[in-house]
């Protein structure tokens, strides 16, 4: 089988899988990026779960998470950050599963290595291969993650509530759900304005104080989470 093969083989098994939990192929590309995402649609979240073929048979596992209306609320905003994006959580799943991420902090950018590199660069025992893939990196971890996030109010209370409460060092800490801490703190101070939460002046203080380190300028997230709060009020 030729590499094309081999991932085409596991992408169509694995759309029959995830089909049963209302993921449903959105794209795919065998080409120069070599990837397939699948996208459940839940009310205001959209999810989307994405596996990328790299070299030598290994492969990453993303789950990225949006909301209609903080997407909405980027728009407004003079700058994106993200080219297609838009997104209030991505996971990375090699590096999720991590023994030292599972507090649902970034305690490390470490991951586990795909066990499967040897199958799928020789196009061996593909089935038991999807299995595992789907096992692993899907039904253990996305059924659990969805429901953290399936609510702006859920969301709100993972990305600012949590983090505030445990500081680490005096700041907030960074989940392992987040691309960076300055795109972490930008998306929580939307979810605020989006839900109107009442400690929406706490959220605000505690991020502008982080922000005082930074000149305008300096860092795109941070100018944005000032212009948020600047063209945002909630109340």
């Amino acid at each position: 089988m030729s590499r094309k093969e081999i991932e085409e083989y596991i992408v169509h098994r694995l759309t029959d899988k995830l089909a049963k939990h209302v993921f449903f192929l959105s794209k795919a590309s065998y080409k120069t990026e070599r990837y397939a995402s699948f996208e459940l649609k839940k009310d205001e979240a959209i999810y989307q779960w994405t596996i990328i073929f790299k070299k030598y048979g290994n492969i990453e596992v993303f789950l990225t998470i949006y909301y209609e209306s903080i997407s909405k609320l980027y728009k407004q905003l003079s700058k994106q950050i993200n080219e297609e994006a838009n997104f209030v959580f991505s996971v990375k799943m090699n590096t999720y599963l991590h023994p030292k991420n599972a507090d649902g902090y970034h305690n490390t950018s470490d991951y586990l290595e795909s066990p499967y590199r040897q199958e799928i660069s020789g196009g061996n025992n593909l089935d038991k291969v999807v299995e595992g893939v789907f096992q692993t990196y899907f039904l253990d971890c996305v059924p659990k993650l969805i429901d953290q996030t399936d609510t702006l109010e859920k969301a709100n209370d993972l990305i600012n509530s949590i983090p505030i409460k445990y500081k680490e060092n005096g700041k907030p800490q960074m989940l392992v759900f987040s691309t960076s801490f300055v795109i972490q703190i930008l998306n929580g101070i939307l979810i605020a304005q989006a839900i109107k939460t009442p400690k929406y002046e706490e959220i605000k203080k505690e991020y502008l104080k982080y922000a005082e380190k930074f000149a305008t300028g300096e860092v795109p997230a941070i100018d944005l989470l000032r212009e948020a709060i600047e063209k945002f009020n909630p109340n």
